[in-house]
Formats: structure tokens, sequence, C-alpha cells
């Protein structure tokens, strides 16, 4: 039997993953330390965009969940 957190891959904000992930690498804000751009909303190692806006994922992800 498949749980909700598996079903739904519910992570660390408690919603899915993907609304908390970057679209580029995939990888969950906050791994590996990674800081999050408020202007593209990718990693700061994927990140690519002119004008970078990094903050932590602490500070980013209610940002990101707010604005959907």
């Amino acid at each position: 039997m498949v749980t909700d957190a598996e079903q739904w891959n519910i992570g660390k904000w408690g919603v899915p993953k993907e609304n908390t992930a970057c679209p580029s690498c995939g990888f969950q804000y906050g791994t590996y330390k990674r800081k999050v751009c408020l202007n593209c909303q990718e990693c700061s190692k994927c990140c690519q965009c002119d004008k970078k806006e990094h903050v932590d994922a602490s500070i980013a992800v209610p940002i990101i969940l707010d604005n959907e």
C-alpha cells in the first residue's frame, strides 16, 4: 500500500516536492545548502538569469508558495 507521503512526495515543507524543487535539476530547495533565485525560481547552481537574487530556501519557499 502506498502512503500519502509517497504518493504526493511530500517534502520538508509539507507540500508536493514539485512546488519546492528547482525546475532545472529537480533537487528540493536547500539541498546541498543551495540558495534560491527569486527571479527564475531555480537553485543557485542552475540559475543563469541576469538579475540574480539568491536567498535561503527557508525565506524563498513561503514567497514562492504564496505566489502560486
